[in-house]
């Protein structure tokens, strides 16, 4: 930390009176004086730590980890962000082409096998999910309607950090 916000208020009271009034009765009478600047003091050095440690940390999976596993798993840090499987469209004939949407030989009597469309592909609603261990899923989790949970501290410090236009999902770690 930077040693200019390193100051002792009432020192400093004391150092600015004059050597005579500096007896028993005025110098406690000087930290009376000078104990709401103090409290004020504290709470402004605390809140300097929060916004360092939040310009300290970005939206990179590493960092959200961290940040995840430093407010609600410190000893274990088994909270884990990972990627979600996205389907990606296979190419066959463009959509100006009027072919059948579906592909099978003659030999298979399976039915119609799709491909993945555009629209398939893309409704894929979350771009990352965050795995929680059991514990820390039913001890963080608000109960909202039967087995549906939601994590509201834990949702605003991702939503804090996260990239915008990003969506995400909390889950039991398997």
């Amino acid at each position: 930390m930077s040693r200019i916000y390193d100051l002792s208020i009432s020192k400093l009271a004391l150092l600015l009176t004059p050597t005579f009034l500096r007896k028993e009765r005025f110098t406690a009478w000087i930290r009376c004086l000078v104990s709401p600047l103090n409290f004020v003091h504290e709470k402004f050095l605390k809140h300097r730590a929060e916004d360092i440690y939040k310009l300290e940390h970005t939206a990179q999976v590493i960092s959200l980890e961290k940040i995840l596993n430093d407010r609600f798993d410190i000893s274990q840090r088994r909270i884990q962000v990972g990627d979600i499987e996205r389907k990606e469209p296979f190419y066959i004939y463009s959509e100006r082409e009027i072919k059948p949407k579906y592909i099978h030989s003659e030999q298979e009597n399976k039915g119609k096998v799709y491909l993945y469309s555009e629209a398939v592909s893309k409704a894929n609603k979350y771009d990352f999910i965050v795995w929680l261990p059991f514990e820390i899923w039913m001890r963080e989790g608000t109960e909202v309607a039967f087995w549906k949970f939601r994590f509201y501290e834990m949702e605003a410090l991702i939503d804090f950090y996260k990239l915008a236009g990003k969506r995400y999902v909390i889950a039991i770690k398997p």
